[in-house]
């Protein structure tokens, strides 16, 4: 066990003394710093930091967000600066008050002109360089980090995107307690101010000591900071806070017009929902108000080395592959019924083959060649999702939400979906079987089923046969999802129907290729030896239309989609 804190004797000061209102515990409570923020450059004045040569302006990475029309006079006189509140005119002075809820807290006195954030955190040495670790409130990073703007081309880091930016604005709110946010990564070319208040020692004979103190944020420097991991963190976050404040400050307007005018029914009730729209948007912002994000800050950082550094993160940052993700998926609607699916179905559950390999691989996006295994749980989702959605719709989150209430319904229509392949197909019969001998090894060889891109197609058309017969509307309407027993009739004889045009073997003694049916390779469905279709959104949608047409009519190879995709 170490020791927790080692008090140093000197100060932790900007200027003159901190003076402590409850000695040690008042500090810590301290290191989690709010403080009114503003911005100097209206001024004209310098910023007393010590850097070195200035990099050109373009080395900013993000624009400075610091808003100058709110300063007010000051001069050199101290005055006491309440607790940050962001959504509040900040005021200048030269003591920024640092009390928390608490009670706890300490004065830390700060000339008139320096315009610099207090904030309590961590210093430590990584590879040579002070690095410091900071827990910024939510609320605070419009104010304390670069403000990162959508769609700017910027010189050292890639291009915001806006989809990505409400996607993370999006999840913080709907997420709640279960949010989590990733620490952001930024570097500096300065040598950020750093007073030291004591060191946590877990190891005395460590030279390298964790240094607990405040750092000093400039705010005056328009590159003081650069953002080299979580742009879209912060943009969203930000954006997420500042439509909340807008929101709560158009009903607090309203709420207010109202109560000025004369009661009535109408007015009353909508008073009633205002106060409960109110009641939500000020709970959020308490959460804006609480939660907290990691920042790492790298100091005396190049320009040339933080692009080194963007670049190396951007190459080893590998997500996880998308049947991990659906194996790990608690939300999604498409996961949850695909791995019930897998559970559940004679095809998919269990082992195969005499190594007792797994028939769905959990792990990977698809199965190995040289495999036992079927398909992958990614294959399997997107069966899932195809028949839920249809082929014709991307999928979203809203999607994905939109269907939980019915994820028995498509678990059902899954296993029916199977059910089908399995009695109309027979190396799907085959497989079902546990000791046939025939494995997705031998599967993936012989049959164009195999592909998953035409196991999805085949999904896409049941859906259109089975659950939306006839219904142009279907895609308008996601929640009806009707069974239809003369659509299930005509997706088994379309599987009937194409079972003779399904084989992969040698068609062309010339050749001796192993190849897909001729009137297949007719088609542009098919790269030019390519032997499982393209993939495509576009060329998946086609597929679909195809297979449906063929199933409605009951014949396969002729119709008038068929015609548009001859070569």
């Amino acid at each position: 066990m170490g020791k927790l804190i080692k008090p140093d004797t000197g100060t932790v000061s900007v200027s003159e003394n901190i003076h402590k209102s409850k000695e040690s515990q008042g500090f810590f409570d301290s290191l989690l710093v709010r403080s009114s923020l503003e911005s100097p450059r209206a001024q004209g004045q310098k910023n007393p930091l010590k850097e070195g040569p200035r990099l050109p302006r373009s080395f900013a990475s993000h624009a400075s967000s610091r808003n100058k029309s709110q300063e007010r006079p000051g001069g050199s006189h101290p005055v006491s600066l309440p607790p940050f509140q962001p959504n509040k005119p900040t005021t200048k002075g030269n003591n920024i008050n640092t009390n928390t809820t608490s009670g706890g807290g300490f004065v830390i006195s700060v000339p008139a002109y320096q315009k610099t954030a207090p904030l309590g955190g961590q210093a430590v040495s990584m590879h040579g360089r002070k690095t410091f670790v900071a827990m910024m409130k939510v609320s605070s990073l419009k104010d304390l980090m670069p403000e990162v703007l959508v769609g700017e081309s910027i010189d050292t880091n890639r291009e915001v995107n806006e989809k990505r930016v409400a996607q993370v604005a999006e999840y913080y709110v709907r997420a709640g307690d279960r949010v989590v946010i990733p620490p952001i990564l930024a570097d500096t070319h300065l040598d950020f101010e750093f007073k030291k208040g004591g060191t946590i020692v877990v190891d005395e004979n460590d030279p390298n000591q964790i240094e607990v103190g405040v750092l000093q944020i400039p705010l005056a420097i328009d590159d003081a900071m650069i953002i080299l991991d979580g742009q879209h963190r912060v943009a969203g976050l930000v954006k997420a806070y500042r439509e909340t404040l807008a929101s709560i400050s158009n009903l607090v307007d309203e709420r207010d017009r109202l109560m000025n005018q004369e009661s009535d029914p109408l007015q009353r009730e909508r008073l009633r929902l205002l106060n409960t729209e109110l009641a939500t948007l000020q709970a959020l912002e308490g959460r804006f108000q609480r939660d907290t994000v990691t920042v790492e800050i790298r100091t005396n950082t190049p320009r040339d080395l933080h692009k080194e550094w963007f670049v190396t993160i951007a190459d080893n940052a590998k997500g996880i592959n998308k049947s991990e993700r659906a194996r790990l998926d608690t939300i999604n609607m498409s996961s949850l019924a695909a791995k019930r699916v897998c559970d559940k179905h004679i095809l998919l559950s269990g082992n195969i083959g005499d190594t007792g390999q797994p028939r769905v691989d959990f792990r990977n996006n698809m199965p190995k060649r040289s495999s036992d295994t079927i398909y992958s749980l990614d294959n399997i989702r997107n069966v899932v999702k195809n028949i839920a959605f249809s082929a014709e719709k991307k999928e979203t989150a809203r999607l994905e939400r939109s269907m939980l209430d019915k994820s028995d319904t498509i678990v059902s229509e899954s296993i029916r979906f199977f059910d089908a392949l399995v009695s109309n197909v027979s190396q799907f019969e085959q497989l079902s079987r546990i000791t046939s001998g025939y494995t997705g090894v031998d599967f993936r060889k012989e049959s164009l089923y195999a592909s998953p891109t035409m196991l999805r197609a085949l999904a896409g058309a049941y859906h259109a046969l089975v659950l939306r017969e006839n219904n142009k509307e279907r895609n308008r309407n996601l929640s009806a999802l009707n069974h239809s027993s003369d659509g299930y009739v005509k997706f088994a004889n379309l599987l009937k129907n194409l079972n003779p045009f399904m084989e992969l073997r040698v068609y062309d003694k010339k050749t001796d290729e192993i190849d897909i049916h001729p009137k297949w390779r007719a088609t542009t469905l098919f790269r030019e030896s390519g032997l499982a279709p393209q993939s495509g959104f576009q060329d998946l949608a086609k597929l679909v239309d195809l297979l449906s047409e063929w199933g409605d009519k009951g014949e396969v190879f002729a119709g008038k989609v068929y015609s548009s995709i001859l070569k």
